[in-house]
């Protein structure tokens, strides 16, 4: 076979195997950066849960706590003396830690303008609706009902009426959080998004994406999922995926209803 032949298949199969390359290794970058806002969720979701267990189970103290425990990953250095690896004895100190407690509060700032705006998602899956709704609930006003919290070790364990549950086991607060993280990565933020929507086609009527390809699959999307994989079009070029947490704690005070609080 002529040397020319030769150099020209190999150009060719370069040509062909390179992009391909680039998109697994590209794909693999934007992994871990979800891996690593999943790692950051999974401890902003318990702080979340900690203090809303303080609170009355309050979607407000979900959303502080929340806010606080994401804050890491949004900081980012403000200054180059952060970013540098010059001697520590050149450092200044005092304008060390000063420009340090600015770029917190930056990031704490940027994961409540998160929270604000819409891409975090808060669901109470327990208490459920039905707890309030139990015999040992009283109204405290303001159409909210209360779940009582003390002396749990002496109270009953008969499950309520409602709820199915006893008292002790509705004084166990879990949530779920989703966070609709941006994907940063060129390219493979389409392919990552487009690859999800292809489970099936989405109706706008109902906000939610549906699919026939089978029951294992089906509603594999609820309405906020979808809300967030059709982010580039309220935004162009925002592709966002929805990345889930779950924490579970015990009530550290009397749970709420909180009406209209955790909608759907």
């Amino acid at each position: 076979m002529p040397r020319n032949s030769i150099t020209g298949q190999s150009m060719t199969e370069f040509l062909i195997i390179v992009p391909i390359v680039v998109v697994l290794i590209m794909g693999a970058v934007q992994l871990v950066f979800v891996y690593q806002a999943k790692t950051t969720l999974n401890y902003a979701t318990f702080e979340a849960a900690r203090a809303a267990s303080l609170e009355n189970a309050s979607l407000s103290a979900m959303q502080a706590g929340l806010a606080r425990g994401m804050a890491p990953y949004f900081t980012r250095p403000g200054s180059e003396a952060l970013g540098s690896t010059e001697d520590l004895a050149n450092v200044d100190e005092t304008a060390d830690v000063t420009q340090l407690a600015a770029d917190v509060a930056r990031g704490h700032q940027k994961a409540k303008d998160e929270i604000a705006a819409g891409y975090v998602h808060f669901e109470r899956i327990n208490p459920t609706p039905e707890a309030f709704d139990d015999a040992w609930a009283y109204d405290i006003g303001g159409g909210e009902r209360e779940i009582p919290n003390d002396h749990l070790l002496f109270r009953a364990s008969t499950p309520g009426g409602s709820s199915g549950l006893s008292i002790q086991d509705n004084n166990l607060l879990k949530i779920r959080v989703t966070w609709c993280m941006k994907l940063i990565v060129p390219f493979v933020n389409r392919f990552f998004v487009a690859s999800a929507r292809t489970l099936g086609t989405y109706d706008e009527d109902a906000a939610q994406w549906h699919t026939d390809r089978g029951s294992n699959i089906d509603g594999a999307w609820g309405n906020y999922e979808a809300w967030c994989l059709s982010s580039h079009e309220r935004t162009p070029g925002d592709y966002r995926w929805p990345v889930v947490a779950h924490a579970v704690i015990r009530m550290q005070s009397a749970p709420r209803s909180c009406p209209g609080c955790f909608e759907p």
